[in-house]
């Protein structure tokens, strides 16, 4: 988040957050009357405050716009909720807090301030061993001591300095000499047992048991390894001494949610087709983990608070999580467990305080209302998005198409009305075209931070273009999320917002779903999937290679194609996956080389001045054989690099020449310019 309207909407989410996860604990307490109603309150500000400073670790640490992660895991580790339900637990709440201020205090140093972090943070840990002894709770903070040694040289002298403010703090609290409070004193009448503390750990365990599996060049940092190391060993520790797992539930919080949100980070961060997808198969153990909740209900094992909505809540949680596996849906996979975490804390709250078991039978069925919420969601899905996709648009068509391309326009057009109005392009000026190409259009696989990415940040460039008004514009692809209906409904309104008229060629995520093509959604829109325009000094060939290799059919006609004779200056190629991928170490380019090898010899044979592709979310350029090839995958897509930024090409055509350069909306100095001369 780079602006304040971006900080706005983040602390705005958080405080929507903070609500979900505590509100209906406190409410469901103040009901009950008690008379230490101010020990609910003030636990509830430690919590709250907790989980802000970890929201703004987060942001530090993992990036802009990444601390609403850990917000919403904490939020949804309900027995960090429960802790300040009960007033005897104040002192977890508390710990809580310290443990999250001593985090936060490690996360904000930087290397002129790294000294007074390391005060803070020893000071942190000597105040909760002086309070609470070898509580294993206490310990905690000692994470933060544990993050400032995975970010800066710590040498042995200074990190005996920082432990020693706890060592102190231990033998005040033993000798006796100041009289503190007991933890044991103040222990609660009423805990979780073993068995419902792993229930409401299910969704974020194996999660956090991965990140010990995880290297650090996957990562970018060994902190969330060590924390996620250190926190599994308090567990450890908690359970050899056999102390209440709600109190160590609620304190280690904000540790989890820090760790989780890392990997959970790094996992969005990377490509679909990545190294890190198999860390998709971490969503099957939380489906797994979910499912024991439904076999509890009916092994009813003692203590053991379960109800019948749980039971549904976990079951549909498990078959939504195992089909975000399969479709690798990452936003589904976060919200699913964020959602699944603070349904089962809600449930569970009501019936310790009604009675547990014995309130069973008078409990609402959540069923109905499921099947209401369903309903609701494809009510607005159809309200926002239009009709459902005519039957007739959706049987299965030829893999490719060679009728001739056509220009259309979706602007005016009815929610009825699917396919794209067809334009014949008349340019201001004939011996001076101006286009634009844009590239990867489809969203961001960040759950909070499609504001800044996707159609959202596509939405800038259409703004730009509606004021340029070019000719017309040609798309490399990847301007559907999916290539679903859905996903082709969402597309169409977005379109609706851009005035040019617009020529597409399909990239994988429009035309491939599953590795089995769905040429159906595409043909519906955009009409052929190839194409041969000539208009003034350029000609435009339009070809699908958004399978990473060409049919047969498919070389016939590029064949044929280029070899017929062109009155035109310049010939240019539109595709979507690069022919060459000129980084160092990398290849993300076709996946049959060979065929890449077979059309740059036919584009260096017949003269093609350049060739357009997408696929890379970035912006890079190469020349081969006299043929320019340019990158440009940065229409609104998560970016490649942190040095990559949302762009178009703009191209100025004459028989001499072809100008083009890179354009950043709101941005006056491009940030790429070519200028190709015709060539001879």
């Amino acid at each position: 988040m780079t602006t304040r309207r971006d900080q706005a909407l983040g602390a705005f989410m958080f405080v929507i957050l903070v609500l979900l996860g505590w509100a209906p604990f406190v409410y469901s307490t103040a009901k009950l009357a008690l008379y230490d109603a101010p020990a609910i309150m003030l636990g509830g500000i430690f919590a709250i405050l907790a989980a802000g400073l970890t929201y703004d670790a987060a942001d530090r640490l993992l990036g802009a716009g990444k601390g609403v992660y850990a917000a919403a895991i904490l939020a949804s580790f309900v027995p960090s909720a429960i802790v300040l339900s009960e007033p005897p637990l104040l002192s977890a709440s508390a710990m809580m807090f310290v443990t999250a201020a001593a985090v936060w205090f490690a996360a904000r140093a930087t290397a002129d301030t790294f000294r007074e972090s390391l005060f803070f943070v020893a000071i942190l840990n000597g105040l909760a061993t002086a309070l609470y002894g070898l509580w294993v709770p206490a310990s905690l903070p000692f994470a933060a001591l544990i993050l400032l040694r995975a970010r800066f040289k710590i040498s042995n002298m200074q990190l005996l300095i920082a432990v020693s403010p706890a060592i102190f703090g231990l033998l005040l609290k033993n000798s006796g000499v100041v009289p503190l409070p007991d933890i044991a004193a103040i222990r609660p009448d009423i805990s979780m047992t073993l068995a419902e503390s792993l229930i409401f750990a299910l969704p974020w365990a194996p999660w956090l048991l991965a990140l010990l599996f995880v290297s650090r060049t996957v990562m970018d940092a060994a902190w969330p390894r060590w924390i996620g190391g250190f926190v599994l060993l308090s567990l450890a520790a908690h359970f050899a001494r056999q102390e209440d797992w709600v109190v160590l539930a609620g304190a280690v919080g904000p540790l989890v949610a820090l760790c989780v949100g890392a990997l959970l980070a790094r996992w969005f961060a990377g490509e679909p087709e990545g190294r890190l997808r198999a860390l998709g198969s971490v969503a099957l153990l939380s489906a797994a983990a979910m499912m024991t909740l439904t076999a509890a209900r009916f092994l009813k094992p003692e203590q053991l608070v379960l109800s019948q909505n749980h039971a549904v809540i976990a079951l549909l949680a498990a078959v939504l999580l195992t089909v975000a596996f399969v479709t690798d849906a990452r936003r589904l996979t976060f919200g699913l467990l964020v959602g699944s975490g603070l349904v089962a804390g809600a449930l569970w709250w009501q019936y310790p305080l009604g009675g547990g078991y014995d309130s069973l039978p008078q409990e609402v069925s959540l069923i109905p209302w499921l099947v209401a919420a369903a309903m609701l969601v494809r009510g607005l899905i159809l309200f926002f998005y239009g009709r459902h996709m005519p039957r007739k648009l959706r049987q299965p068509v030829a893999d490719h198409s060679f009728e001739p391309a056509q220009f259309r326009l979706f602007q005016g057009r009815r929610r009825a009305a699917w396919p794209g109005t067809g334009v014949a392009v008349e340019p201001r000026d004939l011996a001076h075209i101006r286009f634009a190409i844009f590239g990867d259009v489809a969203g961001s696989e960040f759950p909070f931070s499609s504001r800044e990415s996707g159609y959202s940040a596509f939405g800038y460039i259409v703004k730009e273009l509606n004021a340029l008004k070019p000719d017309f514009a040609v798309s490399t692809g990847d301007l559907a999320a999916r290539a679903t209906p859905l996903a082709y409904r969402r597309l169409r309104v977005m379109l609706r917002r851009l005035s040019v008229p617009l020529m597409v060629t399909p990239g994988n995520h429009d035309y491939v779903q599953h590795r089995v093509v769905h040429a159906q959604y595409f043909r519906a829109l955009f009409g052929s999937d190839h194409g041969d325009v000539t208009m003034g000094p350029i000609r435009l060939i339009l070809l699908n290679n958004s399978w990473g290799s060409l049919a047969e059919s498919q070389f016939e006609w590029v064949t044929a194609t280029l070899a017929r004779s062109t009155a035109a200056s310049h010939t240019v190629v539109f595709c979507h996956k690069p022919i060459f991928d000129p980084r160092e170490g990398t290849y993300y380019g076709m996946e049959n080389r060979t065929h890449a090898q077979l059309l740059h010899g036919l584009f260096a044979k017949h003269g093609v001045r350049a060739v357009f592709s997408g696929h890379i979310h970035s912006l890079l350029t190469t020349e081969h054989d006299g043929v320019t090839y340019v990158i440009s995958g940065g229409g609104g897509s998560k970016l490649k690099t942190s040095d990559d930024m949302h762009h178009y090409l703009w191209c100025e055509v004459t028989s001499e020449s072809l100008d083009i350069k890179a354009v950043t909306p709101g941005i006056s100095a491009p940030l790429l310019k070519l200028s190709l001369s015709r060539q001879t």
